[in-house]
């Protein structure tokens, strides 16, 4: 039986870029490194993730029951693709809203406002947007939201394999030092510090951890009063 809920709620829901020029092997590894990505995700203090579920051939979907840290999981995504071999890259549309039923079985079949949200996004995104998000109208104070998510994308969709591979050990909540990056990679430290700083994993750290801040106040502290709570 699907769970029921009215609580706010994450959804991923992706689609993989240019698909038809990909052969069913090439989906089949991109779809497995989409699959790690998510399993290694799993570890982290980040409970709550069902999926991810594919369809259609080229499409995928999962829900993130902890909706805080949809960016961090949607940007680690990106990440590990940028890092495999087919630099695939996939869209993804966010919806934030609460969620009726959740087949943890089949995520797709699930029902409420945050599939609707993304499923419609993913729809008008059209070809010139990789990620974006769409927001529940109760939720107004994240209006920032969907700015912040676009640069997050911008700052992924830069990234060659070789700094894909150095920043996405930076998106792990415990992440490593600069130092022990380089040591796991064998690489310099000065290199892996290049990274860090013209690659604009600062930038995105700084981002990421911006709205998962704002994700995991509660929704009343900030519009019960019409001020922000420090």
């Amino acid at each position: 039986m699907p769970d029921t809920s009215s609580d706010l709620i994450a959804v991923l829901t992706g689609d993989l870029v240019k698909s038809t020029e990909m052969d069913a092997a090439t989906i089949d590894d991109v779809r497995e490194v989409i699959s790690v990505a998510v399993a290694q995700a799993m570890e982290w203090p980040l409970p709550g993730i069902v999926g991810p579920e594919f369809y259609r051939g080229d499409a995928w979907q999962l829900a993130v029951t902890q909706p805080h840290g949809f960016l961090r999981l949607a940007t680690w995504i990106k990440a590990k693709l940028a890092a495999s071999e087919s630099r695939a890259r996939t869209r993804i549309a966010i919806g934030l809203g609460t969620v009726e039923a959740l087949d943890r079985k089949a995520v797709s079949r699930s029902l409420g406002e945050a599939f609707v949200l993304s499923g419609r996004l993913l729809e008008s995104m059209g070809r010139t947007q990789d990620m974006d998000v769409a927001l529940p109208v109760q939720r107004e104070d994240l209006y920032w939201l969907p700015a912040v998510v676009s640069a997050c994308d911008v700052i992924v969709a830069r990234w060659t394999r070789s700094q894909a591979e150095v920043a996405s050990l930076f998106l792990i909540p415990d992440a490593p030092s600069q130092l022990e990056a380089a040591n796991a990679l064998n690489r310099h430290r000065q290199s892996v510090n290049r990274v860090y700083h013209d690659a604009g994993v600062f930038a995105l750290l700084a981002l990421i951890t911006a709205a998962e801040r704002a994700l995991m106040q509660p929704y009343g502290s900030v519009h019960g009063s019409g001020k922000a709570t420090k």
